[in-house]
């Protein structure tokens, strides 16, 4: 069984959905044991670590905070890899503001029968100036 562009969205929407709800443990549900992110300053090595930064930090980001599937690209590097590329937009926003709007990629395998998040990556969109 091959990955499909609807599994991929899928995995992606219910991570952003458990974001938005402040999931921490449905946050890392679809991500491997040693899926790494990397977002401005901070590098995460493997799910535990992502698990325990969503915890530190859901008391300090925007409530209703959400994913905006805005896809720049579906990418399918074998028939169960794929690379995507997201943005964010925040509590209040119909669409990302330029001063937080990120460039998101997300790299995701089918392995097992499942598909899971490998790496994440998020850099602001405009260069600090």
């Amino acid at each position: 069984m091959t990955t499909t562009e609807t599994d991929v969205l899928a995995t992606i929407a219910a991570g952003c959905a458990a974001w938005a709800a402040d999931n921490a443990a449905a946050f890392v549900a679809d991500n491997a044991d040693n899926a790494a992110a990397t977002l401005p300053g901070a590098h995460l090595p493997n799910r535990d670590a992502i698990h325990a930064t969503m915890v530190n930090t859901s008391a300090t980001s925007p409530q209703g905070s959400r994913a905006h599937h805005r896809r720049r690209q579906v990418r399918f590097v074998t028939s169960d890899t794929v690379v995507v590329t997201s943005a964010v937009r925040f509590a209040g926003q119909d669409e990302p503001a330029e001063h937080t709007r990120t460039l998101d990629t997300w790299v995701l395998a089918r392995r097992d029968g499942r598909c899971w998040v490998e790496v994440f990556h998020s850099s602001p969109a405009q260069a600090a100036g």
